[in-house]
């Protein structure tokens, strides 16, 4: 997950950042940054990082803590999504291209989408998913109505 509005970075431009070539950086640099720094997506092939942490590790200061708690706005990965939605991933990419859930966004090739917790609920009544407690105030009565049945 990305948390809104947190910038994040991969291994090239943190490179950059720090003044040497991507092998360079992977072959001194990457282990120590890693043990300190974590991965915003640990289920991905790609790694990403929060700016704000990265930054900081090259500065040699404290890592910040990433915002804790959920929101509509978090980027989430399509094995996240899935979780939310009680689906499986592959549902969820065929969801989308099909028009049902939202494309999302592209983040160094990685696909995300918004937590956003009323189209999470709106999906999951679109998918015949009887939705969570936590998810039923975000929904209106004539959304739950309109909402058409799978068959």
């Amino acid at each position: 997950m990305i948390p809104r509005g947190r910038p994040v970075l991969n291994e090239a431009d943190i490179a950059r950042l720090a003044g040497v070539s991507l092998t360079t950086w992977r072959r001194q640099h990457a282990a120590a940054f890693r043990e300190h720094v974590p991965d915003l997506l640990p289920d991905s092939r790609h790694l990403l990082y929060d700016r704000a942490q990265v930054q900081a590790y090259l500065d040699g200061r404290p890592i910040p803590e990433l915002p804790t708690g959920e929101h509509p706005d978090d980027l989430l990965t399509a094995k996240e999504t899935a979780t939310l939605l009680g689906i499986s991933p592959s549902t969820v990419q065929a969801y989308a291209t099909q028009g049902d859930l939202s494309p999302g966004t592209t983040r160094y090739g990685t696909r995300l989408r918004p937590r956003m917790l009323r189209a999470v609920a709106r999906a999951r009544l679109l998918l015949g998913v009887k939705a969570d407690l936590r998810y039923t105030s975000a929904v209106t009565e004539s959304e739950a109505e309109q909402a058409p049945s799978l068959r």
